[in-house]
């Protein structure tokens, strides 16, 4: 076999071989990382959802009067006029409880005070916020004047001899509970008392309150 033979089979030899593989795409990387942070953000999710439903899941707010005092002039009725002169104050002391593993943080709040079923003094709580598995206490002062009595006239006079007078207070603080700041609840934590003032001593005779949540 001559020389030239030889050359010409190497040739065809080397125009028979494969092309080398083409180099690995750079997605086979990404899909590394991928397999390798998706079970630990799987893992993490599954965390915070399991303490959202244990101990960070959102528990409700309560308000509750704690202490109802009585300033001012024994009211008494004027005659042959039936004029009524009243002027006391009531003081209530409200207790915002947050049960939570987060703060309560809530906006302004109001206390109504109503006599058979009229409004006749309204007073304001200041907005603030509760610590977490705390308690804030608000001092809350009411005038009930004479005159916002006078569509009641009548019945204030007749519960006056005989007495006694009972009014009732509706208090109300709106506020919010978050968590990891992420999730978070809105409620209105409200307490309603009956309250029965004595006219001689102007003491608390009896209160009885029912609390509880608005969404």
């Amino acid at each position: 076999m001559t020389t030239t033979e030889l050359f010409h089979i190497s040739d065809m030899e080397q125009q028979q071989q494969p092309p080398p593989y083409p180099p690995k795409p750079r997605r086979s990387c990404a899909l590394r990382w991928i397999l390798i942070f998706l079970p630990i953000f799987i893992l993490l999710l599954l965390i915070i959802l399991i303490l959202s439903f244990t101990v960070f899941k959102a528990k409700d707010p309560t308000t509750q009067v704690v202490s109802v005092t009585v300033d001012g002039v024994s009211p008494e009725v004027i005659l042959p006029q039936f004029k009524v002169e009243l002027n006391i104050t009531l003081n209530l002391q409200i207790l915002v409880h947050n049960p939570n593993h987060a703060s309560f943080k809530h906006g302004p709040g109001t206390t109504v005070v109503y006599y058979n079923g009229t409004q006749v003094a309204v007073g304001d709580i200041s907005p603030g916020t509760v610590p977490a598995t705390g308690s804030e206490t608000f001092a809350n002062k009411l005038n009930l004047q004479a005159d916002r009595f006078v569509s009641e006239i009548s019945e204030l006079i007749s519960d006056l001899m005989a007495g006694e007078f009972e009014v009732e207070t509706k208090s109300t603080v709106p506020g919010r509970v978050k968590f990891l700041g992420i999730f978070h609840k809105h409620v209105v934590s409200l307490s309603d008392c009956r309250i029965v003032i004595g006219i001689s001593n102007l003491k608390v005779r009896s209160q009885e309150c029912n609390n509880k949540i608005k969404f």
